[in-house]
């Protein structure tokens, strides 16, 4: 993790961007990682590391499209800023590992050795070291999975160690299931405005506000996806968010939601 002062590196970007001329397309794209890396910072304390984002999640920030005309343009814009070195990328692999980003900070100062030390001990990944992912596999080189709570997204500034978007141990353990949890009183599911109908931007931000109040192990490669597939399909979120509790593991989700979606006469397509 490093200290980044949000309105500084705005405005450190767009000099650099007036002075080397960088297109529109990389404006927006670099503006899409920049929030997607806010939302895993805590505070003022910013993942220095890889982090994995799908195509989706960076498309549903930009007004590229999608389909494959929308990715072509993600890609070319992506290229671009990889060489100004603005930012740096790994490629994934289909259905088992999403593409790995980080930001090169224009004004970035690292932590003190006293911040560092107690980010160590709370178990927050601080600098391009390997990263345990929230499925269980490896990140090299990054935050990866860790640094900024969850794996996938989560909202501006949430705390790494308490779960999100990159978190360690507490996700890490399965959440039992609603039979065998301690009893207490049922939460509610929170009223989803009917956007997420007709709008694709609408269903991404109600995916990452669904898995923001999910309690179980993230062990796919894209749950993110998953319910903006199942949204698109016409699963409303209110069913998906009764049965959240339901499943530890987020494989089991996906599949009791696909059963569901099934029983509604909605046939949902295959990812991808």
């Amino acid at each position: 993790m490093v200290r980044v002062n949000y309105v500084r590196e705005c405005r450190a970007f767009q000099a650099a961007a007036g002075e080397r001329q960088i297109t529109a397309n990389e404006v927006v794209l670099w503006h899409a990682l920049f929030e997607l890396f806010n939302r895993k910072a805590e505070g003022d304390r910013w993942p220095d590391g890889f982090l994995p984002f799908s195509n989706a999640q960076l498309l549903a920030l930009t007004p590229f499209g999608s389909g494959d005309s929308g990715t072509e343009i993600l890609r070319r814009a992506r290229e671009k800023l990889v060489k100004r070195g603005l930012i740096r990328y790994r490629p994934g692999q289909r259905r088992s590992r999403m593409p790995e980003y980080s930001l090169v900070y224009f004004c970035a100062e690292p932590l003190s050795a006293t911040e560092s030390a107690q980010q160590n001990r709370a178990g927050i990944d601080s600098g391009p070291a390997e990263a345990t992912r929230k499925d269980g596999g490896k990140a090299s080189g990054g935050s990866g999975g860790k640094a900024g709570g969850r794996s996938f997204d989560l909202p501006p500034n949430q705390s790494a160690d308490r779960n999100p978007v990159h978190t360690p141990s507490d996700r890490e353990t399965p959440v039992p299931r609603a039979a065998e949890a301690s009893p207490g009183p049922p939460t509610a599911p929170q009223g989803y405005d009917l956007g997420w109908k007709t709008s694709a931007r609408a269903r991404g931000a109600v995916a990452q506000r669904l898995l923001d109040r999910y309690g179980g192990r993230l062990d796919t490669s894209d749950p993110w996806g998953d319910l903006c597939e199942l949204m698109a399909q016409g699963l409303p979120p209110d069913v998906i968010e009764r049965a959240m509790p339901t499943r530890p593991c987020f494989s089991g989700l996906v599949a009791r939601l696909r059963a569901l979606a099934l029983c509604r006469s909605v046939v949902p397509r295959p990812p991808g």
